[in-house]
């Protein structure tokens, strides 16, 4: 009795194990296309800065990027300078 307990024990470990893995690429998945997301986002604006001669304003503008996304991509922007 006493080893089945122990391996269903061990059974149930594993099984949190792989669900606690699989969790974290979950996660890490979500963060990298929010980081990927921003990043491109940035790159879109510096563009149109460059190319179109648009303040940093007006290229968000045109871009369309919604008010609450405007302050995370102005601090990557001043952090890539």
């Amino acid at each position: 009795m006493c080893q089945a307990m122990d391996e269903l024990r061990a059974d149930f470990r594993e099984e949190g194990r792989a669900e606690g893995r699989a969790e974290g690429r979950a996660e890490g998945r979500a963060e990298g296309r929010a980081e990927g997301r921003d990043q491109a986002l940035m790159t879109a604006v510096r563009n149109l800065m460059t190319s179109m001669k648009l303040s940093m304003e007006q290229a968000m503008n045109a871009l369309m990027i919604p008010e609450e996304s405007r302050g995370k991509i102005k601090l990557l922007m001043h952090e890539r300078q």
